[in-house]
């Protein structure tokens, strides 16, 4: 069972909203899914949406979203 993602680092191969989008919907299909990080994705204020989704999914008790543009 997947209970962690690691996305860090995809800075410079445009991580899109839409993506991010996709992949808050992936995670609430994950029913162990306990940790993400998000660190260094050059995510910026214009996702907010999708990252106060991500901080809704109840199941998941660490988000790193350090150095990122908000």
């Amino acid at each position: 069972m997947l209970d962690t993602i690691n996305l860090a680092g995809f800075r410079y191969k445009r991580f899109s909203r839409s993506g991010l989008k996709e992949l808050v919907e992936g995670l609430q299909l994950l029913p162990c899914i306990r940790s993400l990080s998000l660190r260094n994705n050059g995510i910026g204020d214009d996702c907010d949406k999708e990252i106060l989704d991500i901080f809704s999914i109840t199941k998941i008790k660490c988000i790193d979203l350090s150095n990122n543009n908000f």
